[in-house]
């Protein structure tokens, strides 16, 4: 037979030279011998070189092999000696005796190995076993209790090999199996495309059982293991790489993807007793899995088959079936980094996209990315795919992926079943036809997907394949038919497939069929959802025509009409302006479309609606320019040509716009959201960003001086913008190393004081932050550098008097204690004072801009001369200064200073903030803060708010105290009366003031154990008015309202629990939750009051409407059901009707079992025949309940939990189990649809 082979056949490949073939084929007959048995490899030592001195042991078999039938094996350790000659060359006793006496021969023996030696020769039996008796006398001189001697002709080894069908095609019969590979063989094909595995994690189950299947000590039920998954997954790698890592595997596995031949190789296997063998059956169908099964059913032990298959058809089997699911796109994306890294990684998560997990698709697109890159498309690898498809499926099969891929998805049930017919008249193929080949191509290769109610082609590139063949069918010959065929319903769809797969000719062809309409449309057409999203589907396919198009209609448009381009959510999508925004940041990226598309967004910017938004039409204009993440494939200083156009442009408007850019220039931190792996069916090109610090630095000088350009400008305007952009990013410039730029900007002449104290600041921040020691490790920057810097700061701080003024008082105060220089800074404020009292006519000089909003520091400065002032000799100039200029910072820091060195003058002050208070109460009642008690704060602010000429909200600063101590209890009832006053004439400030008021100082009073407010009558009657007032808001302060209604609990309950039931009814969302949580709380105290007062409003027929509005199930299960049930017994159907809304729900208990909780069983029981009770019910069970996560599966656990319901005693609980299943179901289908359809696009 040809599947044998004899002693011949092995003297032929022994007699080579070296010997190396004969000892490979023995070891190779161990190994296998040793894989089915569950031997561990590693117990076998081999030495493949027969040239190296080996001690007199070719190979070691370390452990006897248990399961061994040859008899060679199975009871000792063996050591094996291999004499590829004739035996005449070898027996001579001479030769004998000094082999065995080697060195590790000896030592081996010792331990109680056997001997066996194989030669490339035949003997006769008698000759043979006289050979054998002188060994085993030889060895058993050496250990006596030796087992006996064996020699292996090539007799032995023919019959061993026999059994190995694998061994004998790699060794003796490469031909034999014209369509099976042995492992090395597959291995080189199958490694081709991606020979870097990467395992996927979620697979570990498959591998663990493949390798228990092929483990020949385990019993398994069937020999055939069935793999399956769709087309190109991995499923033949995953088992090449489970096999591989299987020692010796090569000596076994046998891989054909013929059905035929594996069928032929079956029958063979299973007609010799003695043949063992792993074969692995690929592209192996239904019928001939079955045959493999019921060939090899008595086989099992010696023969294992792994099937693999990419169809979905099954048959009734008790072996599991494993299904690969697609690989997930970071592991794609894994794969690709391995075997493509010199692929730019945007490129490979195209490939990636295009793929939809389908390794061999992803991998073949990196292969060819030289000519994909070249031309921006993925045209050159079609016709590797076409063929793939061709061999792949059947004519059928592949015309019905032609037909879905004209389209990016097609209705095919429920609304949107037209859509299939309107295919199917298209292209001529009938309904049932395209269906059933449709849910085939779902369930066996992947190639069609369902979500919801549409069928769609994926992954991308088949669909891309799918729709040039379809074209090339149905609508070369006759283009102008074709589109003019193409139904309204699949008319979005097919426009949609074009810009994302069709060739440069066919979008060419579409496009021009399209453009009278395109032609047609007006800025005012762009306020439709509809045309936005034809129009943009349009730019896709040929951006070309359609974008200058789309530009002209934007750029047509009147503020007022661009103002009407909303981009706010419609019927659960956005609007038009998103699409377009989001078409332009996309199609930006390619350097032919960057103008129309800068163009338009710049349009769009100047009539912004999307203010909230940070990817806004004017934010995504300013990423166009910047350095780093611009988002577009043009060089950054082509770029800033375009924006110092923008700058100097006439328009106003444009400028300021291009000047917002520049200042993002120098932003050091950027992000943008990165954008689909296709745009316009290409690959956006690489984004442009400096490749060498070198470059970067090109970025910035150019920015730079294109700044300082625009500083020396003769536009004032735009000039000061550009100094304050320099200003702002002084910090970062220095970093950057700009310094001699910077001084250039700010010469002496341009700085004023404000520009001067900002600048000061981001120099003081740069030399804190960015010079220290620590941080200089990796810092560029030069001592002499930084010294230089020093050197302009310490230019910058003017040593004037007013210089020395401005650098102290112009910047923060808190920026100081950030800097750790608040001590300096305090004693240069104290050596200002002394001056300013030293030389008079200095402070006089100076009380102007001390005044100013610019003076930000003055209050300190003003603190440290009333501290000094001890004769307030400027007492008169300040505060005339602070009347004459509206400001009490500067005043206000003197008089506290002042009056805390020298209390005496405090009758002055007061003689003037009376004065004040006159002509400007705001700033008498603000100087009047800044002194503390000595200016009588609170008496000031009472008689202004009493005078009505402050509000009484300015009682706010008193809240806690005057100054430093706590509000006097008369003080206290002052502050109060006044702001219940104003309460109750609907000031809403004054009330969220007096709620504050109250609930601070009863929270103090809880801390400090102190005796309450409310021990006093008339305060306690106010804090009861007062909540009375805000019972229906809380005021705009719900949680202290409801803090304060707590405490007054423990005086009044009744009382309480009625104005928040007022509150449980109010159109406040957070003030009714607040009141309802208060009610839960006392409804276990308090039960038959919260019933009778939560019942009364129930059933009020003005108010009682929110009980058929909300849910208050929480409130309700917090009164025990009997009250609750005297309560409906004593009102009737009308009470049962208001309150079986909030009724609790039927649950499944711990145990499992089915409850109805005791009130929804009585209500539903004693007005079982009341429809309106069991209506309110049902429409309370999921009343205003929120849904997060995943929807459908939530609404799946409330079809199960109500079918435990449906043979309940009670015919309403039963009814309403049914309604439950009915709308569960319903709902999941739903949301089920919505998740899937979501997805396709």
């Amino acid at each position: 037979m040809l599947w044998e082979i004899n002693a011949f056949d092995v003297i032929h490949i022994g007699r080579t030279p070296g010997g190396e073939c004969f000892s490979e084929f023995i070891d190779a007959l161990i190994c296998a011998q040793a894989t089915i048995s569950g031997f561990p490899i590693c117990e076998i030592r081999t030495n493949l070189r027969t040239n190296i001195p080996d001690g007199g042991v070719d190979t070691e078999v370390c452990q006897p092999i248990p399961i061994d039938w040859t008899g060679w094996l199975k009871d000792t350790p063996t050591i094996w000696q291999y004499k590829a000659t004739e035996a005449k060359n070898i027996f001579l006793k001479s030769n004998l005796r000094k082999e065995i006496n080697k060195n590790y021969v000896t030592l081996l023996l010792k331990k109680g190995y056997a001997y066996r030696l194989c030669i490339c020769d035949d003997m006769s039996a008698p000759e043979k076993q006289e050979w054998e008796e002188y060994i085993t006398q030889l060895i058993r001189e050496i250990e006596p209790n030796a087992p006996k001697a064996k020699i292996l002709t090539a007799s032995d080894l023919a019959r061993w090999a026999n059994c190995f069908p694998t061994i004998i095609s790699y060794y003796f019969r490469p031909n034999l199996l014209s369509s099976c590979l042995h492992i090395e063989a597959w291995g080189n094909n199958i490694t081709n495309l991606t020979p870097e595995y990467v395992f996927v994690p979620t697979w570990a189950n498959v591998r663990e059982k493949i390798m228990q299947h092929v483990n020949f000590k385990n019993e398994i039920p069937d020999a055939v293991l069935p793999i399956f998954g769709e087309a190109g997954v991995g499923k033949t790698r995953l088992v090449y790489e489970c096999l591989v890592n299987l020692k010796n595997a090569k000596f076994l596995v046998a891989y054909t993807d013929d059905e035929k031949k594996a069928n032929e190789l079956a029958r063979l296997l299973a007609n010799d007793s003695n043949l063992f063998a792993i074969l692995v059956a690929d592209e192996c169908g239904i019928e001939a899995r079955m045959r493999l099964n019921e060939l090899l059913r008595g086989s099992r032990n010696r023969v294992r088959v792994i099937a693999i298959d990419n169809s979905s058809e099954r048959h009734f089997w008790y072996t599991p079936e494993i299904w690969l699911e697609k690989i997930p796109e970071e592991i794609l994306m894994e794969i690709l980094e391995k075997n493509y890294p010199e692929v730019p990684v945007l490129r490979r998560r195209a490939y990636a996209a295009l793929a939809k997990g389908f390794v061999r698709l992803a991998a073949d697109l990196c292969r060819n990315d030289g000519l994909i890159a070249g031309i921006g498309n993925v045209e050159p690898i079609f016709p590797h795919i076409r063929d793939y498809l061709s061999k792949r499926l059947s004519n059928s099969e592949l015309m019905v992926l032609q037909a879905l891929s004209l389209v990016t998805k097609v209705g095919m049930k429920g609304d949107l079943t037209h859509q299939l017919d309107d295919l199917n008249e298209l292209i001529k193929i009938s309904s049932q036809e395209l269906k059933e080949v449709a849910n085939k191509l779902h369930d066996g290769p992947g190639f069609v997907s369902k979500a919801g109610r549409f069928f769609y082609v994926t992954p991308e590139i088949i669909a891309q394949v799918g729709f040039d063949l379809a074209w090339k069918q149905w609508a070369s010959d006759d283009p102008q038919k074709f589109l003019e065929s193409i139904p309204q319903s699949l008319l979005e769809g097919f426009l949609k497939r074009v810009a994302k797969s069709a060739s440069d000719t066919v979008r060419q062809t579409v496009a021009d069929f399209f453009r009278k309409w395109a032609n047609g449309i007006t800025p005012r057409d762009l306020v439709s959802i509809e045309t936005v999203d034809r129009f943009v589907t349009l730019v896709e396919m040929d951006p070309h025509t359609y974008l200058p198009t789309l530009r002209r209609i934007i750029e047509k448009g009147t503020r007022e009409e661009l103002f009407a381009i909303k981009g706010d959510s419609i019927a659960g999508r956005w609007g038009p302006r998103r699409s377009l925004v989001w078409l332009m940041e996309r199609i930006a990226a390619f350097p032919e479309h960057f103008e129309d598309a800068e163009r338009i967004l710049l349009k769009l910017s100047l009539a912004e609606t999307e203010l909230r938004i940070g990817n806004n039409a004017t934010n995504i204009w300013k990423q166009l320019f910047r350095i780093f993440l611009s988002g577009t494939a043009i060089p950054f200083l082509e770029r800033l040509k375009k924006l110092e156009e923008r700058i100097f442009a006439d328009d106003r408007e444009v400028s300021f716009l291009a000047l917002e850019a520049l200042d993002g220039i120098f932003t050091p931190f950027s992000a943008r959201v990165l954008g689909p792996p296709i745009v316009a069916g290409r690959i956006p090109p690489e984004e442009w960003q400096p490749k060498t610090y070198s470059e970067r630095k090109d970025c910035l000088d150019a920015a730079t001086n294109l700044l300082k350009k625009i500083a020396n400008s003769s536009f004032p305007i735009i000039q000061k913008k550009a100094l304050e952009i320099a200003i702002k990013h002084t910090r970062f410039l220095l970093t950057s190393g700009y310094l001699s730029s910077l001084k250039t900007l700010f010469s002496s002449e341009v700085l004023d004081d404000q520009m001067r104290v900002e600048i000061i600041g981001q120099i003081q921040e740069f030399l804190h932050f960015d010079c220290k020691s620590e941080h200089k490790k990796g810092c560029p920057l030069s001592q002499n550098y930084i010294d230089e810097v020093r050197q302009w700061l310490r230019l910058l701080k003017l040593t004037d008097f007013h210089g020395r003024i401005v650098t102290i008082v112009g910047g923060d105060p808190w920026q100081h204690s950030i800097l750790g220089d608040e001590g300096e800074w305090r004693t240069e404020l104290h050596s200002v004072a002394i001056e300013c009292l030293k030389y008079p006519k200095k402070l006089i000089q100076e009380i102007v801009w001390l005044c100013s909003p610019n003076a930000k520091s003055s209050a300190f400065l003003g603190e440290e001369i009333g501290k000094l002032d001890k004769d307030a000799k400027y007492l008169n100039l300040i505060l005339d200064s602070a009347y004459r200029f509206n400001t009490a910072n500067f005043a206000g820091g003197y008089v506290r200073g002042l009056l805390t060195a020298f209390p005496k003058h405090l009758n002055k002050v007061n003689d003037w903030i009376d004065k004040i208070q006159n002509l400007n109460p705001k700033l008498a009642y603000e100087l009047a803060l800044a002194g503390g008690e000595f200016t009588k704060p609170l008496q000031r602010t009472l008689q202004l708010v009493d005078e009505l000429k402050l509000s009484a909200a300015y009682l706010q600063e008193f809240l806690r105290g005057v100054g430093q101590r706590p509000l006097l209890i008369e003080e206290f009832e002052q502050i109060f009366v006044r702001l219940i006053r104003a309460s109750e004439s609907g000031d809403g400030s004054a009330i969220r003031v007096g709620i504050r008021l109250v609930a601070y100082r009863l929270k103090d009073e809880e801390k400090d154990e102190e005796a309450s407010i409310l021990q006093h009558q008339r305060i306690y009657s106010m804090v009861w008015r007062l909540m009375e007032i805000t019972a229906k808001d809380g005021g705009g302060e719900s949680y202290w309202w409801t803090r304060i209604l707590e405490i007054l609990t423990n005086y009044e309950p009744d009382r309480a629990i009625g104005i928040a039931v007022t509150g449980l009814i109010s159109d406040n969302f957070m003030h009714r939750k607040e009141c309802e949580k208060f009610l839960i709380d006392l409804g276990p105290k308090y039960p038959e009051t919260v019933m009778d007062r939560v019942g009364a409003i129930a059933l009020d027929s003005k108010n009682g409407s929110r009980f058929f509005i909300d849910i208050y199930r929480n409130l309700i299960q917090s009164i025990p059901a009997p009250i609750i049930m005297d309560w409906i017994q004593m009102h009737g159907v009308e009470a049962a009707r208001r309150i079986a809304r909030h009724l609790p729900i039927p649950f499944i208990d711990d145990e499992g079992k089915a409850v109805v909780p005791p009130l929804t069983e009585f209500v539903l029981e004693k007005f079982e025949d009341d429809e309106r009770v069991f209506r309110e019910f049902c429409i309370g069970v999921h009343g205003i309940q929120i849904y997060t996560g995943d929807i459908a599966l939530q609404h799946r656990k409330e079809e199960e939990i109500a079918r435990k319901f449906l043979n309940h005693p009670l015919r309403r609980i039963r009814e309403w189990a049914q309604v439950e299943i009915e709308n569960a179901c319903r709902n999941a289908e739903y949301w089920l649809q919505i998740n899937d359809e979501f997805g396709i696009e």
